[in-house]
């Protein structure tokens, strides 16, 4: 199991309190709160489907219009300028653009340079080649970002949110779609980059998959948080029959980490 996260002081690392979004009259996410997220944590947000997850990852990049705080070290995101809130946040959504006529390389210095103030070219250039080289996928570099395969493209988009180093890392379904070799070269990348000090969430349908490889889970429902802690303590049979619907065993497999079995319907 991954080693929970120590408790963070108030101060630190990252918080949300009574985060609330509205499109027009439908509340999506309604006062929404999070304990304190330590640096180097990766947090897993699950919920179904329409329960707001994306919503509040956008939220937190500052793409939709939120209320409540939103806090990094004491810091509140929400009063910052858009450019200084996104020197802060690496955002990965979940698709990329269908048409993308660049290299992965020049994608990946295009991320960098959009928010460094200074246009240093050989600069740009280092950092984003050793980003690259950092998730594996150097050789991609000069490969056109529209022949890459699903994977491929997943990697690619994560070496452009985390070129600037990033604080937090919010990743929206970063493995959806992607077959199991992906999938494990994508989430060993995000535990790397979260060992450096970035504060990573990330949306998952996968609930196996989220207790395999987070520090903690946030369940959502009603566009609240459900449940929130390590896994152990959020994924259970009660949380899934309230928040899903469904009859379920969480059950740990043959080297520890829990499995989610689904049975029926309720």
């Amino acid at each position: 199991m991954v080693n929970a996260p120590q408790p963070a002081k108030a101060s630190d690392g990252l918080s949300v309190s009574n985060l609330g979004v509205a499109y027009g009259k439908r509340t999506v996410l309604n006062a929404m709160s999070l304990a304190p997220l330590p640096r180097g944590s990766v947090t897993s947000i699950v919920g179904p489907n329409g329960a707001g997850k994306s919503t509040f990852l956008r939220a937190i990049a500052g793409l939709v219009k939120a209320s409540g705080t939103i806090t990094l070290g004491g810091i509140d995101l929400q009063t910052l300028p858009a450019q200084k809130r996104a020197e802060r946040i690496g955002f990965m959504p979940q698709s990329v653009p269908a048409r993308v006529g660049l290299s992965v390389l020049e994608a990946t210095i295009g991320a960098f340079k959009a928010i460094d103030s200074v246009d240093l070219t050989l600069r740009a250039e280092a950092v984003a080649v050793a980003t690259l080289e950092g998730l594996g996928i150097l050789p991609l570099a000069l490969e056109a970002f529209d022949t890459l395969s699903g994977g491929q493209k997943q990697l690619a988009s994560l070496a452009q949110a985390i070129v600037r180093r990033p604080d937090i890392l919010l990743l929206d379904e970063p493995t959806s779609a992607l077959d199991l070799h992906h999938q494990l070269q994508v989430v060993t990348a995000v535990r790397r980059v979260a060992s450096s000090g970035t504060i990573v969430l990330m949306t998952l349908h996968d609930l196996t998959f989220a207790a395999r490889w987070s520090d903690r889970i946030a369940v959502l429902g009603g566009g609240r948080v459900y449940r929130d802690g390590v896994p152990a303590q959020v994924l259970t049979s009660e949380t899934l029959a309230r928040v899903y619907g469904v009859s379920a065993r969480i059950e740990p497999c043959s080297q520890g980490f829990l499995q989610v079995i689904t049975d029926a319907d309720l």
